[in-house]
């Protein structure tokens, strides 16, 4: 859609990675030894973006994500961008609230995965300073859907609260239901990407009221790119990254237009863009990389 409104005749290839590591690589590896691309725009996540970035760099090609949370030291490159804000923004306002709300002790459920790690080591370490304590530390597998020993466990525990990173929709659903069916009625921290999911809200509608997650304040044009996705293709965007991936679309032609003609260029128009008015944010870069976000907000289903 953003290569149709910009007018320009661009060649562009698709890659289909299939949320595999390895395809990631071989695809990104491809798209720069085979078809010579001078920018990869995706994929999203943690641990596909830890996979691409060294190829980009060592081949000094940008590589623009519409979706990664983490400034890692994995993610440090100068040819790596983010149209996400940094996570450490909504995990300070989640901590916020918590002592708001007088939760001191908390259990910590999380998957075994790159994003889910990155989370609550984030988490771990803005707590250090204030008077929240992880009573329970509870890691469990990536696509995990038994929960019941876990939450047992949550049961013989004085806790004020329950903060979850879970990596996919239908486990952050049956951890949910779950506890429900176990008569656990604990405050239930969950993560903007679960809270936001059609998946998780339409499966598991039941279960999902009064989970709590902070979010990025909602920008002013997001609700205009949603009708205009719908208008175009008959429906609202399942994916709550579809206007980032628009912008970063975008600001790659806008850079074309404006006279870059390989990544350098490229990289350079990134660095140097102040305030771009996209339909996701107000867009200017950080010194990782990532786009810059003034607020969060807390939020609950």
């Amino acid at each position: 859609m953003a290569i149709e409104d910009s007018n320009q005749n661009i060649d562009y290839i698709i890659e289909d990675y299939g949320s595999d590591t390895t395809k990631a690589v071989n695809s990104a590896k491809k798209l720069i030894e085979i078809n010579n691309v001078d920018v990869i725009i995706g994929p999203e996540w943690v641990e596909f973006s830890e996979a691409i970035i060294p190829i980009a760099n060592e081949n000094k090609i940008v590589f623009i994500s519409p979706w990664e949370d983490y400034e890692l030291e994995s993610t440090k490159s100068t040819y790596y961008f983010s149209m996400s804000p940094t996570e450490k923004i909504k995990t300070k306002k989640t901590i916020e609230y918590m002592q708001s709300q007088q939760i001191t002790k908390v259990a910590i459920i999380y998957s075994n995965n790159s994003f889910s790690i990155a989370d609550i080591t984030l988490f771990k370490e803005e707590i250090k300073n204030t008077n929240i304590q992880v009573i329970l530390d509870i890691k469990t597998e990536q696509d995990a859907i038994d929960y019941k020993t876990e939450i047992l466990k949550l049961k013989t525990k004085d806790l004020d609260a329950i903060y979850t990173v879970i990596s996919t929709d239908n486990s952050q659903g049956q951890l949910n239901k779950q506890l429900k069916e176990l008569d656990v009625n604990l405050p239930l921290f969950i993560t903007f990407a679960r809270a936001e999911s059609n998946i998780f809200l339409n499966n598991y509608k039941e279960y999902t009221t009064k989970s709590i997650y902070s979010a990025p304040k909602e920008y002013s044009l997001s609700r205009e790119f949603n009708e205009k996705y719908k208008s175009r293709f008959g429906e609202y965007p399942t994916a709550i990254s579809a206007a980032r991936a628009y912008d970063a679309t975008m600001i790659i032609l806008d850079a074309i237009k404006n006279g870059a003609n390989n990544s350098e260029d490229i990289k350079t128009y990134l660095n140097n863009l102040n305030d771009y008015n996209g339909y996701s944010n107000k867009i200017k870069f950080n010194e990782n990389g990532h786009v810059i976000l003034g607020d969060a907000i807390i939020k609950e289903i």
